[in-house]
């Protein structure tokens, strides 16, 4: 039987504008178990396993450490997640902005920096709440509708008005990371010393990393539809210059910094990231 594919996005409630980016569901069957790349993004995953099937973090390629996970959140990350994929799985992810981990679960997005987290420990007993009634669910239309609800529920006790790191993050997000530090600074009416304390104690991370990982997640989206299509355009170098890289071998060095690999063997590392 070939592998089977169901997958949905779609975008928050208008209300939670802001706070969340999106909501993924995905279920694979049939495919071939191996290790999945969870690439660094502007945002902070909240993931819910169904089904039965948990998500299994891994510290190395050998298998070592194996960390499974009914539902996890991560913090912003500098390197890829190894996720160990077996032959099927379904999950639900939340894509948190870090004002939003902030405004919806009283949390501080520096404390999670580089590492994931049990839900249900991070954030809360009515996560793991969550992902049992939305396990139950029929389609990703309910199970998103249950997750609005829920995060709904959560914004009315908490308000909050939008800090130096949230603007410098939207900023950042708005722009793809094409700002100097000393530009993004002066957009936001601060100082570099302090715009780089500032994001480092809330978010855990300075503005130029943020930025590096802005123009990578261009740059992914495109190589994406690239090697999804298997099409030899348009070229690194053209990718390169599109999403604000000097050069074809600044946007390498950091593929391999995010992701562990080259661009154009992503496919091949990661066949999971192509199965849609």
């Amino acid at each position: 039987m070939p592998p089977r594919s169901d997958s949905a996005q779609r975008g928050p409630h208008p209300a939670l504008k802001g706070l969340v980016e999106s909501y993924t569901g995905t279920s694979l069957t049939g495919c071939t178990p191996g290790i999945h790349l969870g690439t660094p993004s502007l945002t902070l995953p909240l993931i819910m396993s169904l089904r039965d099937h948990p998500v299994v973090q891994l510290q190395s390629r050998t298998g070592a450490d194996r960390v499974a996970y009914q539902g996890l959140v991560a913090g912003l990350q500098l390197a890829p997640v190894l996720i160990d994929h077996a032959s099927s799985a379904m999950t639900l992810t939340v894509e948190l902005t870090p004002r939003g981990l902030t405004e919806l679960f009283g949390a501080r997005p520096s404390d999670w920096f580089g590492v994931s987290v049990h839900a249900a420990d991070a954030l809360g007993r009515s996560v793991e709440e969550l992902r049992q009634r939305v396990e139950f669910l029929d389609g990703w239309p309910a199970r998103f509708a249950a997750v609005d609800a829920y995060l709904l529920a959560l914004r009315r006790d908490r308000r909050s008005a939008p800090t130096l790191a949230d603007r410098a993050w939207r900023t950042i997000r708005a722009t793809g990371g094409g700002l100097t530090v000393e530009q993004l600074a002066g957009q936001l009416g601060t100082s570099r010393r302090t715009l780089q304390s500032c994001l480092v104690s809330q978010l855990g991370v300075g503005p130029k990393a943020l930025s590096r990982v802005a123009r990578f997640g261009r740059a992914r989206e495109l190589v994406h539809a690239r090697l999804q299509h298997r099409a030899p355009e348009p070229t690194l170098a053209a990718i390169a210059a599109r999403v604000g890289y000097a050069d074809e071998a600044h946007l390498i060095r950091d593929w391999r910094l995010f992701t562990g690999c080259t661009p154009i063997r992503w496919r091949d590392v990661d066949a999971f990231a192509f199965s849609d």
